[in-house]
């Protein structure tokens, strides 16, 4: 049997996992689908409301954001950049409670050991265990983001859409969710490898998003503009950070020690 061959029936073992278990699956369809509803309800609410009676204007760094547009559509772009925010800690809460049970989870199912005793090598092995959780992530961020796009286009005027639909929150969903979800999954099998408890591997994995929440707060109060520059270099950090915690968790993954210290 080839290494990919091996490779292909782990990730297809883990999938078939994956859909038997309630939990997991909420996760998958139910992350993104929340944040849909909780953007798409914002927004509305928004529109609906009556222009500002003081007149005061806008903080600078909204309007630097709205680039010419002002009142309730300035607003609306605004809340939306955070929305955007909101669906990049899909890539890393997905991935990262479905590789918190990666290993784990085998240790509780008895499978462990006979996943160990065959021919997989460690990477073989971490590669499977990556690409499982990886996929379903990045697969439903871009389902709820295009879910979340169309609401917007179908709902709000089109100088807002027009600001929805950037260079930069393109290259933020189609690179950045990417390496995050590799970021938050290898982090999550590290935490499950050495862990005896699930909840406490996907609590421990899910501090992954902290840098998420400080980048959210930061646009929050004017500190941040995402940017084309921005978002570059975000991806060159991420690239750099996977590549390092793919060497550590190959360093991590001993499977000697995963067997004999775990009772």
């Amino acid at each position: 049997m080839s290494s990919a061959t091996r490779v292909r029936a782990l990730i297809a073992k883990e999938w078939s996992e994956l859909l038997h278990s309630r939990l997991l699956l909420a996760t998958v369809v139910g992350v993104p689908l929340i944040f849909v509803g909780v953007a798409s309800a914002n927004m509305l609410t928004v529109a609906a409301l009556p222009p500002d009676p003081t007149g005061d204007p806008l903080p600078a760094y909204m309007l630097e954001m709205c680039d010419g547009l002002d009142g309730i559509p300035c607003v609306q772009v605004y809340l939306a950049s955070m929305f955007h925010l909101l669906f990049l800690m899909t890539p890393m809460v997905i991935p990262s409670t479905i590789a918190a049970h990666g290993v784990v989870g085998e240790k509780n199912a008895k499978t462990l050991e006979p996943l160990l005793a065959t021919p997989i090598t460690t990477a073989e092995l971490l590669l499977a265990k990556t690409v499982a959780p990886l996929v379903p992530g990045v697969l439903a961020t871009w389902f709820g983001y295009a879910a979340w796009m169309a609401i917007a286009f179908a709902t709000m005027p089109r100088p807002v859409v027009a600001h929805l639909l950037t260079p930069p929150w393109a290259l933020a969903m189609v690179f950045a969710a990417p390496l995050m979800a590799a970021f938050s999954t290898l982090i999550g099998l590290m935490v499950s490898s050495r862990s005896t408890d699930p909840r406490a591997a996907q609590q421990v994995a899910g501090l992954g998003v902290l840098p998420l929440v400080g980048l959210i707060f930061g646009q929050l109060s004017g500190l941040v503009l995402v940017s084309a520059p921005l978002v570059i270099a975000l991806c060159a950090c991420l690239l750099v950070l996977d590549a390092g915690l793919w060497w550590l968790a190959t360093q991590v993954f001993e499977r000697e020690a995963i067997l004999t210290r775990w009772k």
